[in-house]
């Protein structure tokens, strides 16, 4: 098992010099190390407000956990944000602190944190209507904001890091577009779905379903893709996908239910056109995938 070595000041004093890189090899090693540790008490770097100072913070779980963030003390650039972390870190790895001036026996979390769930929400989010455009081809933005008011807007032309100064780069363009606009909530919901009414497929003497669908997980489980089934009762009807990720038919008329499968499981973020069509008075069914 690799261990990080406290006797390799010489790597944090290279880190210290050019947080940024780039870096050797030995140093590349080094930060490999650091990185790898448990999600939960993990340090980070945390910038809450725009143009504000640098914070460390610390994670308490995965995903949807609150961040503890450490206030008592800030950073005015990245550069300097970088090396607490990694003096935080390789405290973590080695258990001793790294002390290379007087200025890094500052500990930032000496007196503990805030707990928030609001670290990384974003009042205004943003996207266009579509991914890239030649020059002088239309594009459009849709924003929503959180908050009431006015937001400004500006194009921006990036330029990419280099060897002589590494970080985010942008030259504001002059365009009638920069200016400011009023703000207002336009939700986005997650994943979709219609609603056509409760039609029982048993008053029908044949009832097809269709729909286009993309898996992003088909081997997580019975999923429904389309109908009116309701588990309680086991009355209605379904196109789904069963336990093992393949298209099926599931119908049932209170009294007695089935599953038919086409037992071949949906590749992963592939598009298909599934469809299944039956005949209640003939007992016919027909299951396809395209």
């Amino acid at each position: 098992m690799h261990r990080v070595d406290p006797s390799r000041l010489d790597l944090a004093r290279e880190f210290k010099s050019n947080p940024t890189g780039p870096h050797s090899p030995e140093l590349q090693k080094l930060l490999k190390l650091l990185r790898w540790e448990p999600l939960a008490g993990r340090f980070v770097v945390v910038q809450p407000r725009r143009d504000g100072p640098w914070h460390l913070a610390r994670t308490t779980g995965p995903k949807g956990h609150p961040l503890e963030i450490f206030y008592a003390h800030g950073y005015m650039t990245l550069a300097e944000a970088h090396w607490a972390l990694f003096r935080k870190r390789w405290e973590q790895q080695t258990g001793q602190e790294l002390v290379l001036d007087q200025d890094d026996r500052i500990d930032p979390t000496r007196d503990g944190g805030e707990l928030t769930l609001q670290a990384s929400s974003k009042p205004l989010l943003g996207y266009t209507d579509t991914f890239s455009v030649e020059n002088g081809r239309p594009i459009a933005f849709k924003v929503s904001s959180t908050l009431p008011g006015h937001y400004r807007a500006e194009i921006v032309r990036l330029r990419c890091a280099d060897h002589t100064g590494i970080g985010l780069k942008q030259t504001t363009i002059a365009t009638p577009v920069n200016g400011a606009y009023a703000a207002r909530f336009q939700p986005v919901y997650a994943g979709s779905c219609v609603e056509v009414g409760t039609a029982e497929a048993f008053d029908l003497p044949c009832v097809t379903l269709q729909v286009y669908v993309w898996p992003t997980a088909p081997a997580k489980g019975r999923q429904a893709l389309l109908g009116t089934w309701e588990e309680t009762s086991g009355r209605g009807y379904a196109l789904i996908l069963d336990d093992t990720g393949a298209l099926a038919l599931l119908v049932g008329d209170g009294v007695g239910r089935q599953l038919i499968s086409t037992q071949v499981p949906l590749l992963t973020r592939h598009w298909y056109l599934v469809a299944a069509c039956f005949d209640v008075d003939g007992a016919v069914v027909d299951i396809v995938e395209a």
